[in-house]
């Protein structure tokens, strides 16, 4: 998995709207997304993280599951 994922902006289209996640740290074959648009439910694969205070919602997907069903938005201008 390559570092400079860190910063990029993925979505994901559900029955319940689009999710949007921008990679925080990948780890091996975790990747942590910094989340919003997320409904009642998370998506099949997705292990949702404790709060962070006002840093939002975090999660944790597989890079397998993040190439197979989410499309990549672009890069953080940081």
């Amino acid at each position: 998995m390559v570092s400079s994922w860190v910063g990029t902006v993925w979505s994901l289209r559900r029955d319940e709207g689009v999710l949007i996640g921008q990679v925080r740290e990948v780890d091996g074959e975790s990747v942590t997304l910094a989340v919003v648009g997320l409904g009642a439910s998370s998506p099949e694969g997705m292990e949702l993280l404790p709060s962070e205070g006002s840093r939002g919602r975090l999660a944790r997907i597989s890079s397998g599951h993040l190439l197979g069903r989410w499309k990549r938005m672009g890069a953080s201008r940081a």
